[in-house]
């Protein structure tokens, strides 16, 4: 469950999702300070490799974008829920799943 100092605002339900992701960009930027944000598509909708289609489909509240081309088409992340005794899969997506 969340704990301060995150604030309300940005969680839903109390909980908080971490990601490691494989992109090296990525990976790098979070060596220096965390990140916060959310998925590159609106809930529901498909996922989106293009600078360009992500912020129109986004539309508003974009404040940085840093575009390195295309992305490659990938599968969503899997999603495990840690907040339970046992661990529950929300999503199974990519990554590494080696005791559930």
């Amino acid at each position: 469950m969340k704990k301060e100092p995150i604030p309300n605002y940005a969680t839903k339900n109390h909980k908080v999702g971490i990601r490691i992701p494989e992109n090296i960009i990525s990976r790098k930027l979070t060596q220096n300070f965390p990140i916060t944000t959310t998925s590159a598509n609106l809930s529901g909708k498909k996922t989106l490799n293009n600078p360009k289609d992500i912020i129109n489909q986004l539309n508003e509240g974009i404040d940085f974008v840093i575009d390195v081309g295309c992305l490659k088409q990938s599968e969503p992340s899997t999603i495990v829920d840690l907040t339970r005794k046992e661990p529950k899969i929300l999503r199974k997506g990519s990554g590494i799943l080696k005791s559930f």
